[in-house]
C-alpha cells in the first residue's frame, strides 16, 4: 500500500513539472513568433509598407489566433498596443525592461471571458536600439483542470486500489488456508 501511494505521488509530481514546463516552452515559443511578427511589421513601417495604423491592425488578430492576450510596451513604458480583453482591467504597470531569456509569472486576472490564472511571460522585443517588451499572457485554465482531474483520479483510485487489493488479498489467504482448516478439523 505505501508503495502504491510513494509511486502514485511520484508518478503526478514527475507529471506535474513536465505539464507545467511543457506549458511555459509553448509560451515561449509563441511569444517568440509574436516578437518575430512585431519587428517584421515594425521594419514594414520604416520601409513605407505601413502606416502605424495598419500596424496596429496587423497585430489584432495575432494573439486570438494565439490564444492568448498581449500588451506591448515601448520603452518608455508607454502602451503601443493592448488586446481589447486587457481593457477592463486596471492599467497595467510597465513591467521594465526583462532580462533577454524573458521572465515568467502567475497573475491572476479578471478578463471578460473568464476570470482565473493566467502565465505571463515578458520578452524584450529589440528593434534598431528601440526596445520594446510584450507581455504574452495565457490562461492556465486548462492546464489546472487536467491536473486537478488527476489529482481526483488518483486520490479516487489508489483507495479502491488498496481496498481491492486488501479483499483479494483475503479471499486468496481464506482460500489458501482452507484445505489446513480442514485437516485440523
Amino acid at each position: 500500500a505505501l508503495f502504491l501511494v510513494a509511486f502514485t505521488m511520484a508518478v503526478y509530481t514527475f507529471s506535474n513539472r513536465r505539464v507545467w514546463r511543457d506549458f511555459d516552452r509553448n509560451l515561449d515559443r509563441d511569444a517568440m513568433v509574436c516578437a518575430e511578427i512585431v519587428k517584421e511589421e515594425r521594419r514594414e513601417i520604416e520601409l513605407g509598407k505601413h502606416t502605424w495604423q495598419d500596424w496596429l491592425d496587423e497585430l489584432k488578430g495575432l494573439p486570438e489566433v494565439m490564444h492568448a492576450s498581449m500588451v506591448l510596451y515601448a520603452s518608455d513604458g508607454r502602451v503601443m498596443f493592448q488586446t481589447p480583453d486587457l481593457d477592463r482591467l486596471p492599467t497595467r504597470t510597465f513591467p521594465g525592461l526583462p532580462p533577454p531569456a524573458g521572465s515568467y509569472w502567475t497573475e491572476f486576472l479578471d478578463l471578460s471571458h473568464h476570470s482565473g490564472e493566467y502565465r505571463v511571460l515578458t520578452v524584450r522585443v529589440e528593434y534598431e536600439g528601440a526596445p520594446m517588451v510584450l507581455e504574452f499572457i495565457r490562461s492556465t485554465r486548462s492546464l489546472t483542470r487536467f491536473l486537478g482531474q488527476m489529482r481526483m483520479g488518483m486520490a479516487i483510485g489508489v483507495p479502491l486500489l488498496i481496498a481491492m487489493s486488501a479483499i483479494a488479498g483475503f479471499l486468496f489467504v481464506r482460500r489458501a488456508i482452507k484445505p489446513v482448516d480442514q485437516m485440523a478439523d
